[in-house]
């Protein structure tokens, strides 16, 4: 079971199946999502408002077999909000995102405590029935 952590900035979701918080910065996320020399796939899965906080993600593909294919993927980002495409390949990153002050540009920032919970209760729905699926 992932651990909730005050200091996490993002999630992890490996084509394994596994979750993972992390404690580093946002733009680790991307480089830990990418798979060396390709660029992943970023995408916005809340809009962030005045009012609070959003969700921003990235994989590390949707057309390209570079990576084996995130299962759990589809489902969670749908169940968030998020855009739907065929394939979702490779490690899946969540952090949050928030309006930059005072330009109003959105900055990607670490995941608040909700987010987290919210992550978590959509991952382990995720995966049951993935599992169930498979009877």
């Amino acid at each position: 079971m992932a651990e909730l952590n005050d200091r996490a900035a993002y999630a992890l979701v490996s084509p394994t199946g596994k979750l993972m918080f992390c404690e580093d910065s946002p733009q680790q996320m991307i480089k830990n999502v990418s798979f060396g020399a390709t660029r992943p796939h970023e995408f916005t899965i809340v809009c962030p408002s005045t009012g609070g906080p959003g969700l921003h993600g990235c994989i590390t593909s949707i057309d390209h077999p570079v990576a084996p294919p995130n299962n759990l993927a589809p489902t969670m980002i749908a169940a968030l909000g998020g855009p739907a495409y065929d394939q979702w390949l490779g490690i899946l990153g969540i952090c949050g995102s928030k309006l930059g002050n005072p330009t109003g540009i959105v900055e990607l920032c670490g995941l608040i405590a909700a987010q987290q919970r919210l992550i978590q209760a959509i991952y382990f729905a995720t995966r049951t029935r993935h599992r169930a699926e498979r009877w």
